[in-house]
């Protein structure tokens, strides 16, 4: 794994907007605003962990995790898929409607 999603990892998940404090967010948006494409599998699953347990979108910064996310070479990723959390439920869903074939 790059340095960029290392340092992304060390970071932690991203906390819910009311837990959020601004240098926790700068440095966030800091981490994810280097991150260099594509991602390799590895790389785009240490993403989905960063993403909140909860809805709530950490001010904005949530988006920008989903948009790497979904510009991985490999994505989906159905494994990765599990409903263990809002954001994860919402990036299957996502997966699904834009008509991305389960493996069978």
């Amino acid at each position: 794994m790059r340095h960029e999603y290392v340092e992304l990892r060390q970071l932690g998940r991203l906390p819910s907007n009311d837990a959020l404090d601004e240098t926790a967010a700068a440095d966030f948006q800091a981490a994810i605003s280097v991150l260099p494409p594509p991602q390799n599998e590895e790389e785009t699953l240490q993403l989905i962990a960063a993403l909140p347990e909860d809805d709530s979108t950490a001010f904005g910064i949530a988006w920008g995790l989903l948009h790497n996310i979904e510009a991985s070479p490999g994505w989906p990723i159905w494994a990765a898929l599990d409903d263990s959390n809002w954001w994860v439920t919402f990036l299957r869903s996502r997966a699904e409607r834009a008509g991305s074939a389960r493996p069978s």
